[in-house]
C-alpha cells in the first residue's frame, strides 16, 4: 500500500528544480602597492566588505525586490495562489544566499517547478547585483576624487606658505 501510494504520489506531485550561481565578492591584491592604481584603490573612506555585509546587501529588498516582483508576477500567472506572498516568505522558501565555507564565494540558489523560470530569475538577481556594485563602485570613487581633490588643493595653500616664508626668510 505505502508503495503504491508513493508512485501515485510521485506522478501527482511536480518536481522542484534548483539553479544556482557564485559570485565572488572580494577583489586580488596580489599587485605591487606602488602602482598609481592601486593606490587609489587601496585608499578606502568608507569601505566593508565583510561577507556578512555582501550577504546582507544581496538579501535587502532594495536589490532583490524587483526580482521578488517578477517572480511573484510569474506564479500568478501560471495560476499559483500566490497574491498574499510576502517578501520574506519568499526568500526564505525559495532563495538560499550562503557563503562557501572559508571564502569570499557566494551562493545563490533557486527552486522552482519551472526551468525558465529559474534561469530569468538567477540572471535577473546577478543583473541587480552588479548594477547595486557598480553604483556602489561608483559612489566610492567620485568619494576618493573629492577627498584628493580637497588633500590636493590644501597641500598647494601650504607649499605656496612655505616657499613665501622661505622667500621671507631667504631676503631677510
Amino acid at each position: 500500500i505505502s508503495t503504491a501510494a508513493g508512485l501515485i504520489y510521485s506522478y501527482i506531485e511536480k518536481p522542484i528544480y534548483k539553479g544556482s550561481f557564485q559570485i565572488v565578492t572580494s577583489e586580488k591584491k596580489g599587485s605591487p602597492a606602488f602602482n598609481n592604481e592601486n593606490l587609489l584603490l587601496n585608499l578606502s573612506l568608507n569601505q566593508d566588505s565583510s561577507n556578512k555585509t555582501q550577504k546582507f546587501i544581496l538579501q535587502s529588498p532594495s536589490v532583490l525586490k524587483p526580482v521578488f516582483n517578477f517572480a511573484k508576477t510569474n506564479y500568478i500567472k501560471r495560476g499559483e495562489k500566490k497574491e498574499n506572498l510576502s517578501y520574506k516568505g519568499w526568500l526564505k522558501d525559495t532563495l538560499k544566499i550562503d557563503f562557501e565555507r572559508g571564502t569570499d564565494v557566494l551562493n545563490i540558489e533557486f527552486k522552482d517547478s519551472n526551468k525558465t523560470l529559474i534561469i530569468k530569475v538567477l540572471n535577473l538577481i546577478s543583473e541587480k547585483y552588479q548594477n547595486y556594485s557598480s553604483n556602489l563602485k561608483k559612489k566610492d570613487f567620485i568619494k576618493r576624487e573629492t577627498y584628493l581633490a580637497k588633500q590636493r588643493n590644501e597641500l598647494y595653500l601650504k607649499s605656496k606658505k612655505s616657499l613665501k616664508e622661505f622667500n621671507n626668510f631667504s631676503i631677510n
